[in-house]
Formats: C-alpha cells, sequence, structure tokens
C-alpha cells in the first residue's frame, strides 16, 4: 500500500501571494533589501518563495557558508511538516513515524547516539526496540513538543519494557535468571530526561548469604553489563577514564546480605549528568539486583549543550566536573510526579 505524503506546505496560496507583490518591485530594490538583511539564510529563504524571485537571488545561495545553512535548513524544518533537520547529514529528512525514521549511517560526534550497554538482553526480549537514543529521535520528540503533531514523534516513542528468562553462571553454578528492562522519558522543565530499570533476579535452590562473596558480586556485575550506567562509569575498568563506577561499596552489600538483610545506595557520575540507585537483597530463594539510571540530556536543541556532550563524552574538558551536584537529576526525576 503506498503512503501517502501529507502536504508539506501549509498556507501555500498566502505565500505566493505575498512573493507576487515583492517579485512586482524594482529588481535594484530587491537587491538593496536583501543586502541589507543581516542572515543570508533570511534571503535565501525568500528566494525559495517564488520562481521570479529565486533568479533575482540566486547568487546568495553561493554565500551559504555551514552556520547560514543550518539556519536556512532548521527554519525549513520548522515550516515544512514531516521532514527534520539531521545534522550529521547536514540536510532534511522525511519521516512518518517512530518506524520510519531515516538513520543516518555517519551519525558521530556531538551527534552520535547514547549507547549504554546491555543491546544483546533488549534485542531478544524486546524484537525493534533498542537502548539507544540517537539525537534524530531527540530532536524529533523536541519538535513534536515546540512546533507540532507534523513535526516529531510522541514522547511515548522513547520508552518501552520487557523481560525474559535466561540461563546464567553464577557461583559457579548455572542460575535461571529473571531479566525485566524498561526506559521512561519525559521533559522536566526544557530539559529531556531518561530513566532506565534493570531487575535481576537470580533464581537456585541453595543459594544462601553464606556464599555471596565480594568476588561474586563483582563478577555478577561485570557479566550481565549491569556495570555500565554511561560512557564513563565502568566497573572492571574497560576504558581509561572511568569517573565513577555503578556500584556502590561491595564489601558493604556482602555485609548486609550475610546478614540476611538488603543493601540499597545512590551514585552519580562525576563527568555527566548521570545518577543511579542500587538495590540488592533476598526475596525468599532469590537474589535480586536492580538498578535504576537517571540521565538529563539536555534541551536538545542545535548545537547540543553540553549536557549532551558530556553524555557521549565528546569535546568536552573531563577535568570539568558535572554542573549539577550528585544526586540532582534523581531528585528531579523522582519530584515531577
Amino acid at each position: 500500500m503506498a503512503t501517502t505524503i501529507p502536504n508539506t506546505m501549509p498556507s501555500t496560496r498566502h505565500y505566493q501571494a505575498q512573493s507576487r507583490l515583492l517579485s512586482m518591485m524594482p529588481v535594484e530594490m530587491i537587491l538593496d533589501i536583501a543586502d541589507q538583511t543581516a542572515s543570508v539564510a533570511d534571503v535565501v529563504s525568500l528566494a525559495l518563495t517564488c520562481k521570479d524571485l529565486l533568479s533575482i537571488l540566486s547568487k546568495y545561495i553561493k554565500r551559504l557558508d555551514a552556520h547560514s545553512r543550518e539556519m536556512l535548513l532548521t527554519t525549513l524544518e520548522r515550516d515544512t511538516n514531516w521532514v527534520v533537520y539531521c545534522p550529521a547529514a547536514r540536510k532534511l529528512l522525511p519521516f512518518y513515524s517512530k518506524e520510519n525514521i531515516f538513520y543516518y549511517p555517519d551519525e558521530s560526534g556531538i551527534y552520535q547516539a547514547f549507547r549504554p550497554n546491555g543491546e544483546r538482553h533488549i534485542a531478544s526480549m524486546c524484537p525493534g526496540k533498542s537502548l539507544r537514543v540517537s539525537f534524530l529521535e531527540t530532536r524529533l520528540v523536541r519538535n513534536r513538543r515546540l512546533l507540532g503533531v507534523t513535526h516529531g514523534i510522541p514522547l511515548s516513542c522513547l520508552s518501552f519494557s520487557g523481560r525474559k528468562s535466561i540461563s546464567f553462571l553464577f557461583l559457579k553454578t548455572q542460575c535461571k535468571m529473571q531479566l525485566e528492562i524498561s526506559r521512561t522519558a519525559k521533559w522536566i522543565g526544557d530539559d529531556l530526561f531518561l530513566s532506565y530499570t534493570w531487575i535481576f533476579r537470580v533464581m537456585k535452590v541453595g543459594i544462601t548469604r553464606q556464599v555471596i562473596s565480594t568476588q561474586s558480586l563483582h563478577d555478577f556485575f561485570r557479566d550481565t553489563l549491569l556495570d555500565d550506567a554511561c560512557y564513563h562509569c565502568r566497573l572492571d575498568g574497560r576504558k581509561n577514564y572511568v569517573y565513577g563506577v555503578l556500584h556502590p561499596s561491595l564489601d558493604e552489600a556482602e555485609a548486609k546480605l550475610s546478614k540476611n538483610s538488603a543493601y540499597e545506595g545512590i551514585g552519580g557520575c562525576s563527568c555527566c549528568e548521570t545518577d543511579w540507585d542500587l538495590s540488592i537483597s533476598w526475596l525468599q530463594h532469590s537474589l535480586v539486583f536492580k538498578a535504576v539510571t537517571y540521565h538529563d540530556l539536555g534541551c536538545c536543541s542545535i548545537p547540543p549543550d553540553p549536557k549532551w556532550q558530556k553524555l557521549l563524552n565528546f569535546g568536552i574538558d573531563r577535568s570539568l566536573p558535572r554542573e549539577s551536584c550528585h544526586g540532582h537529576v534523581r531528585h528531579m526525576w523522582i519530584n515531577s510526579g
């Protein structure tokens, strides 16, 4: 079945009428107006309204530098339905739904995707879903919020949940484990926030509080990929820049579990706007690990603000601390309702 493309130029007759009035002016006056216009992008926008003006003002198209081109494309994005400006491709791309977004293959730098670890889990439990969040997706969510339904995708497109049962080696024994993963998005003020929830239920007859050791907890975090809260926080040091780790004190967690009590802790990345909760507790004969991460992605505008750049660990001074104190992103999420 063919896809019907909606009308992409609202109020076309109105614009054409205005263009005809302008094109009836002397050419010298039109050029003088163009020379007095501060933005080359605005002049090119005017030239695109009709063929007569395009022939008069075509020389200004050659004057578009990278910044002016971006201004022009973001203006067209605002005034045209069902397109989004892709800064990685530096062009307007069509979209019709969340499933019909074209992903530019060379996304890199500040426009690459935020990819928390654990993609292998989500691929099997939620077909078609991904932990990956691209800048293009965040921009489409922002555009829908600011410009309307025909300019973006709903916030709900960034949310999902799924569960599955897997076999897992724990304490040198093959165990059955239930895994639940979910992601939720919401706007808090002008910023887009994401929260991931991971719940692992390790079920094994014979697990007792006496056999849980610091090393077994360390191995669990490493092997389940639960150690990655963001690009900077890794448990096993697989990257050189480690600002923090997702787990709190494993010694303290071991002591709590040996007394048949629960461990609860909070933490945060020292570089980007990421916080987390972590709990480890007994539930009958199961050991339950629950991690919740909170991420402030910024306002999702162009150029991306420092929050997005720090989240991707790109083009930033890693020695500079994050903007907010530890726990602030978590506090904002919990108290936003």
